[in-house]
């Protein structure tokens, strides 16, 4: 079966489709699969290109990774200045958001400025 459209934007697309797979080990394993299948049809160059584009999608997931982490890290310290204000103690605000104490003391310090 012939395409009108050349090997390496076929293979584009495909890489585009396995994003969308709900799975992480799926899409690892066809990604996988994808690039070993590429070898045989494609040029150095447009496989070298690909790997780039691989490469990038796993940056990007590490930043949005690493971005909802500080997000989560900043709301609970958030939760435990607002406990702290509405005159909670140290003990029950590391209960209720799973600081350390140090952590808590210091924000206790900041509330009270």
């Amino acid at each position: 079966m012939k395409s009108a459209e050349s090997a390496g934007t076929l293979l584009r697309k495909t890489i585009e489709l396995e994003k969308n797979l709900p799975d992480e080990s799926l899409r690892n394993k066809v990604r996988e699969l994808t690039l070993i299948l590429s070898n045989q049809i494609v040029n150095k160059t447009i496989l070298d290109e690909l790997w780039e584009e691989l490469q990038m999608l796993k940056v990007i997931k590490y930043a949005e990774e690493k971005g909802m982490k500080k997000g989560i890290e900043k709301g609970t310290i958030e939760v435990a200045k607002n406990l702290l204000s509405l005159g909670m103690d140290a003990e029950f605000v590391m209960k209720a958001t799973g600081l350390d104490l140090p952590t808590i003391r210091s924000l206790e310090k900041l509330t009270r400025q």
